[in-house]
């Protein structure tokens, strides 16, 4: 039987257990078409050599190795779409604290879904994370032309109407 040890973190009356990834974004929201980067933060993981693996659904969208001598990029698939990096505390195999990141390089709406970080050994899968999209407003025009004759003469008149609408 595992036994996991939880301690309570301040950020945002987050129960974190000891080992166990946490996965969130380094923004609030995401914009379509921008960037949007995800922090996995392991703390004290009981095995220092370990995998650390970014997903979505059964996809594996990037995988980190930690190992005695610092932390390395392991696999992204998907090079043009992503990009995946080892932050603070992987260069310290003695950090209490670990945290990896998977950038989304143009995030678009197939990427709204649920994400999470996994280590691998012992496997432990942290929190489900859905990227929420920032609202923006977008404005369309349109302009009709109407055409109408008069004796001897062609007047031509153009109406135009402006909608914003909010995604």
């Amino acid at each position: 039987m595992k036994t996991i040890k939880c301690v309570f973190m301040m950020q945002g009356l987050l129960i974190n257990c000891v080992g166990s990834p946490y996965l969130s974004g380094a923004t609030t929201y995401a914009e379509l078409n921008h960037p949007f980067t995800f922090i996995c933060t392991v703390t004290v993981s009981s095995n220092p050599t370990d995998e650390v693996s970014f997903q979505t659904g059964k996809d594996e969208i990037a995988v980190l190795k930690q190992t005695a001598s610092g932390c390395v990029l392991s696999n992204v698939p998907h090079p043009v779409r992503y990009s995946a990096s080892c932050e603070s505390g992987t260069a310290d195999i003695f950090a209490r604290s670990k945290n990896y990141t998977l950038t989304i390089k143009r995030i678009s709406v197939n990427d709204i879904t649920d994400w999470f970080c996994e280590t691998k050994n012992p496997k432990n899968r942290s929190n489900s994370f859905k990227v929420k999209l920032k609202h923006q407003d977008y404005t369309s025009s349109s302009c009709h032309l109407q055409t109408w004759k008069t004796p001897g003469n062609h007047q031509h008149r153009t109406y135009c109407t402006s909608t914003t609408s909010r995604c």
